[in-house]
């Protein structure tokens, strides 16, 4: 997988939040099959894999000193 850049990987974050909150209502009223219950999961899956890569890119710490004295 390529390294998302940052928009994007915070797009795909706010979209699994919002699919996991739909779905969530709709599994607990047993209306969530299995074919959706597998396409949530590889949506999870590929923002998993996106979150991993992007740490793995990303082992030097930054610190914005704007922000570490508030």
């Amino acid at each position: 997988m390529t390294r998302p850049n940052l928009r994007e990987l915070a797009q795909m974050m706010r979209g699994v939040v919002l699919a996991l909150g739909l779905a969530a209502d709709d599994v607990e009223r047993g209306r969530y099959d299995a074919t959706e219950r597998e396409r949530l999961a590889g949506c999870l899956d590929r923002v998993s894999a996106a979150l991993r890569n992007d740490a793995e890119q990303s082992s030097h710490l930054v610190i914005d000193s704007r922000a570490a004295d508030r």
